[in-house]
């Protein structure tokens, strides 16, 4: 017997109010950004003529140097506001960390 992952009510209830915060973000606010969801889950929205996508699934063709961030849609928010915050982001959406570490310690400088 396999295993089949079954969600409760209140996991049911915390999905579409995520669902729901990601659709009037993107009629809201993230019309600034021209943001839009395509019907398999992928979010894109641009920034300074930059185009993104926030995608679960494997990336697919990328056009014109279009940037591909492999997360839940439902972080599209969160991504496009640390972009416009103007923090470096992995390919997962998460901030990269400043190396505070880039002198080499050998050195006598």
């Amino acid at each position: 017997m396999t295993y089949r992952f079954r969600p409760n009510r209140a996991q049911k209830d915390d999905f579409i109010k995520k669902i729901k915060a990601l659709e009037a973000w993107i009629t809201g606010e993230g019309r600034k950004l021209r943001a839009e969801r395509a019907s398999t889950g992928t979010v894109y929205f641009t920034i300074a003529g930059q185009r993104y996508r926030v995608a679960s699934h494997k990336p697919g063709v990328n056009y014109d140097g279009e940037i591909t961030f492999h997360a839940a849609p439902i972080r599209a928010p969160e991504i496009a506001a640390a972009l416009l915050a103007g923090k470096r982001l992995n390919g997962r959406g998460v901030p990269i960390p400043l190396d505070k570490t880039r002198c080499n310690k050998k050195s006598n400088h």
